[in-house]
């Protein structure tokens, strides 16, 4: 059976969709385990709630923590894209379990968690980085650079974010 949901979409219109299931990428399966287990690093209780109804270190920010840190990984900044993708890949969609969080629950989670999401990514990238430099791909790096590398897609993403909420504040005002 095909699990169905219904979000709210940056247009303010409710669709609805199906998580793919077949489409399985190991390139991304390999980041978003990386991810995994930067995440079990960061003690839960650390993890800010992005509604006032969920408490620290219920699994619901911990999974927002992986999924935001994820789309971080692969460069997608923007939190409409990342409930996109958390929409059609089946590891992400189940990370929600099967409850997506609206775009303005993701923004909000990555302000009240910047520093959190950061170290997140920092241990995800060393360990994408290591891999690297096992596999003979490239023979070494700086951790300055990775620290800055993921300052520079945290400053992305709230720019990104700010755009989105522009834009639709501008939508809804037409």
């Amino acid at each position: 059976m095909t699990t169905m949901l219904t979000t709210t979409i940056p247009s303010g219109r409710v669709a609805v969709f199906a998580p793919s299931k077949d489409e399985t990428d190991p390139a991304q399966m390999a980041v978003l385990e990386t991810v995994r287990i930067a995440a079990r690093m960061i003690a839960p209780s650390r993890v800010w709630p992005s509604a006032p109804h969920l408490a620290p270190g219920s699994d619901r920010p911990q999974g927002m923590l992986i999924l935001l840190t994820y789309g971080l990984a692969r460069q997608i900044y923007s939190s409409a894209e990342m409930l996109n993708h958390a929409i059609c890949e089946e590891a992400l969609f189940d990370l929600c379990a099967g409850t997506l969080p609206e775009v303005a629950e993701l923004q909000r989670f990555r302000q009240d968690n910047r520093e959190i999401i950061e170290i997140c990514l920092v241990h995800t990238l060393t360990m994408l980085v290591g891999r690297r430099i096992a596999a003979g791909r490239i023979t070494r790096t700086n951790p300055q650079t990775i620290r800055a590398e993921a300052k520079r897609r945290i400053i992305m993403t709230a720019f990104v974010d700010s755009l989105e909420a522009a834009a639709w504040q501008t939508s809804m005002c037409a």
